[in-house]
């Protein structure tokens, strides 16, 4: 084998092992965020090790997030802190795939997630998902959340403005 093959196949070894330990500590955090009561306003444990490992991970942690807690569907207020705390991280090397999980979010059929991910919008305050707004207050059924989603626009619009200034 050669020195290129070995280093790629050592690459996709290191790349499963770190989703594997990446699964593991996540679903120890979400039988952990079982026994939380989330709050708006307060960092919960949940959300601290969430910050943590898409800080010390990034991109992997991402993707570990979303199998995990998105798409395993986790506890639907589990998967909403998640939802909600990936737009509040700091992290640039994953913003595309921290906004891309927020985007299905505010798809979901559930209105907390729908709720969760315009949180997380407003966060991250990307302009770029405008659009992606427009259209979920179009479709929303719910007024409480149409007139948030709206707020989120109107911010995002406010900081489009501005950066073009």
């Amino acid at each position: 084998m050669s020195q290129e093959a070995q280093a790629t196949s050592m690459d996709a070894n290191t790349s499963k092992n770190l989703q594997a330990k990446l699964s593991v500590e996540l679903k120890t955090a979400v039988d952990a965020a079982s026994e939380e009561i989330f709050e708006d306003g307060i960092e919960s444990e949940f959300s601290r090790t969430l910050n943590r490992l898409v800080q010390n991970f990034g991109e992997p942690a991402v993707k570990a997030i979303e199998k995990v807690i998105c798409l395993d569907q986790a506890n639907v207020e589990i998967t909403a802190e998640a939802v909600q705390q990936l737009g509040s991280i700091e992290n640039m090397p994953s913003h595309q795939s921290r906004k891309g999980i927020l985007l299905r979010n505010l798809e979901s059929p559930d209105a907390r997630l729908r709720d969760a991910a315009s949180i997380g919008l407003s966060a991250m305050d990307d302009p770029t998902t405008i659009q992606a707004l427009r259209d979920a207050i179009s479709r929303e059924s719910s007024p409480a959340l149409q007139r948030n989603l709206q707020l989120v626009l109107d911010q995002l619009e406010e900081t489009s403005q501005w950066l073009a200034s």
